[in-house]
């Protein structure tokens, strides 16, 4: 934490950005949203991988879509540290 000696707070400046401070750890949310042309078929596989690459155990996170919707929106949240 002797890095963040003398940041300002994000707070304290009226942002509403998030992550909300500037050094770790943070937690950040990482939404990935989709349309596709035509609903998916059923009996597709199709999956949405999140690859955190920070090298811990969970480091990958798979999300199957369920065939038959055309529209997706996935949130997914991570602690990060530096």
């Amino acid at each position: 934490m002797a890095q963040c000696v003398g940041l300002p707070a994000i707070l304290s400046l009226g942002s509403t950005k998030n992550p909300n401070r500037l050094c770790s750890p943070v937690t950040a949310d990482l939404s990935y949203n989709v349309r596709f042309a035509s609903p998916v078929p059923a009996g597709s596989l199709i999956d949405l991988v999140f690859n955190w690459n920070d090298g811990s155990g969970t480091a990958i996170q798979v999300v199957p879509l369920t065939p038959g919707s055309d529209t997706y929106s996935v949130t997914r949240t991570r602690a990060l540290s530096g």
